[in-house]
C-alpha cells in the first residue's frame, strides 16, 4: 500500500507538472503531498501557482491558492519574535518560553496519539538533545492532547528529558494552538536565545544538520 501511495503521489506530480488545465490542477493539488516539509511545499505551489495565473489570471480558486501561500509564509515568519507560550508543565507549575535560557530552541508541538511525533522524537530530537544539550540546545515540548494522563505516560515511555507543558486540546478554546495556527502536528519552530525565529517545520536530517550547523561551525 505504501509503494502504490508512493506511485500515486508521482502521477500527481506529473499531472501538476504538465497540465494547462489550471481547474484541474486546482483540484489535484488537494491530494498532492509532500510529506513533512512545508518548505518545498510553499516554494512548488508557489512556481505552480505563478505558471498558472498567466493562463488564468482571473481564476477565483487560483487567487484562493495564492492568498493560502502568502499566509504561511508570512505567519511568524522567519526572523521574526515568536509568540509568547506560558502553560502548565508535568510538574504542575506553569513555565513560560520567556524563561528558557539557551542559546537554541525548538518548540515542538506534539500528542502522544500522534506516531509521528513520537518516532521523530525518539529518532531524532532526543539524539540530539543528548549531543547538544550541553552546548545550548533545549527544547520546549508544547502537547495538544486531550488526556494529561496518556501525555504524562508518552513522555515516560519515551524517556524525553526535555521541557514539556501543556494546553488540553480542545479546538474551541486553545490559545496556544490558533495563536501558532496548528493545524497539523508535529510542527516545530528552531529560536535563538532572543527567541527570534530561525526557522520551521526542520524534521529529521534537515533538524540534524540544522543543529549540528549551528552548534559545531
Amino acid at each position: 500500500m505504501m509503494l502504490a501511495a508512493r506511485e500515486m503521489q508521482l502521477l500527481f506530480k506529473n499531472f501538476l507538472d504538465t497540465t494547462a488545465d489550471v481547474h484541474a490542477g486546482l483540484i489535484a493539488t488537494q491530494y498532492y503531498n509532500l510529506g513533512d516539509n512545508y518548505e518545498q511545499y510553499v516554494s512548488y505551489f508557489d512556481s505552480l501557482a505563478l505558471k498558472w495565473l498567466h493562463l488564468k489570471p482571473n481564476n477565483p480558486y487560483l487567487h484562493g491558492l495564492i492568498a493560502e501561500i502568502e499566509e504561511f509564509k508570512n505567519f511568524i515568519p522567519i526572523r521574526s519574535v515568536a509568540p509568547e507560550i506560558n502553560l502548565p508543565s508535568t510538574a504542575g507549575d506553569t513555565i513560560a518560553l520567556n524563561q528558557i535560557k539557551a542559546k537554541l530552541i525548538l518548540i515542538d508541538f506534539w500528542a502522544s496519539w500522534c506516531a509521528p511525533c513520537r518516532a521523530e522524537n525518539k529518532n531524532t530530537v532526543l539524539p540530539l538533545y543528548e549531543k547538544y544539550h550541553n552546548k545550548g540546545f533545549e527544547v520546549f515540548g508544547v502537547s495538544v492532547d486531550s488526556d494529561r494522563k496518556k501525555w504524562t505516560q508518552a513522555i515516560e515511555k519515551d524517556d524525553y528529558q526535555w521541557i514539556q507543558v501543556i494546553e488540553i486540546d480542545n479546538s474551541t478554546t486553545s490559545k496556544v494552538k490558533t495563536l501558532y495556527k496548528i493545524h497539523q502536528i508535529p510542527t516545530t519552530y528552531i529560536l535563538d536565545e532572543n527567541r527570534i525565529v530561525l526557522a520551521k517545520n526542520l524534521r529529521g536530517s534537515q533538524l540534524e544538520d540544522f543543529v549540528k550547523a549551528f552548534f559545531e561551525e
